[in-house]
């Protein structure tokens, strides 16, 4: 299937290698300089502004609509299956479990159990709607520089609690994430398909989501400004203190 898929948003294919000792085959595909997302997110996870998670959401919709458009599914859309170059761009890839989106082959549930949809873990169709949620548990990722439910285990019992129909789990938001951003996350992890974004509309959300990161990374660079000068006139205000002191001390000695 990936060398099916040529498009630009698909990790170039060059063919297959095979082992010298032993039968092992392997994939010759481009070489991505930042590795996978999950990677490039622990790199550079201080430095990341909503304004960068915004874009990186812009790049992965488009990519994932790239693949929707060749009337596929992903299947396994996750941080890992997402390769970053040098110049910061992005690029699906591992297709293992790709197949068309009309496909009436049966399936068994695979994939990472964090990234995949409610309707899938019931054996219902996987559909493109299925990946927005996917999107979903990536969009927190950015926030919060680790995978979705990394501290539980992956069983049935984490699947059981996710499909919970009163309170179904979902990762904790992090906080100091904006409202807007938030407001997006959580229509993309519904656990009604159509209650989610349509998945041909999200780049364009996306795009539209820029300006309101922007105000709020002016915002935390404003708080930060503010934060400094008030340490600043702490600190000249201690530093005062101790000279007047000596200075009291030096004029008592010399009386």
């Amino acid at each position: 299937v990936h060398h099916k898929c040529r498009n630009p948003r698909v990790i170039p294919f060059y063919g297959i290698a095979k082992a010298p000792v032993g039968k092992e085959y392997a994939m010759v595909i481009r070489h991505a300089e930042h590795g996978d997302l999950r990677n490039y997110i622990r790199k550079f996870f201080p430095k990341l502004t909503w304004t960068d998670r915004a874009k990186i959401l812009i790049e992965l919709s488009k990519a994932l609509n790239s693949i929707h458009q060749m009337n596929l599914v992903h299947k396994d859309f996750h941080c890992k299956n997402i390769l970053v170059d040098e110049d910061d761009r992005i690029f699906i890839s591992d297709f293992g479990l790709c197949q068309p989106i009309d496909s009436e082959i049966a399936s068994s549930i695979q994939g990472v159990l964090p990234y995949i949809a409610p309707e899938v873990l019931r054996c219902k169709p996987y559909t493109k709607q299925s990946e927005v949620y996917s999107l979903s548990m990536i969009m927190w990722e950015l926030t919060s520089d680790k995978p979705p439910f990394s501290n539980n285990n992956h069983d049935a019992g984490l699947a059981l609690e996710i499909l919970d129909e009163l309170k179904p789990l979902r990762p904790e938001i992090v906080k100091g994430t904006p409202e807007f951003y938030v407001s997006i996350m959580e229509q993309c992890w519904s656990s009604e398909p159509l209650k989610r974004p349509v998945a041909s509309l999200l780049p364009k959300l996306f795009e539209e989501m820029i300006d309101l990161c922007k105000v709020a990374d002016d915002n935390i660079a404003s708080s930060k400004i503010i934060c400094y000068s008030s340490l600043s006139e702490s600190n000249f205000v201690t530093n005062n203190s101790v000279n007047t002191g000596k200075n009291m001390n030096n004029n008592l000695n010399a009386l």
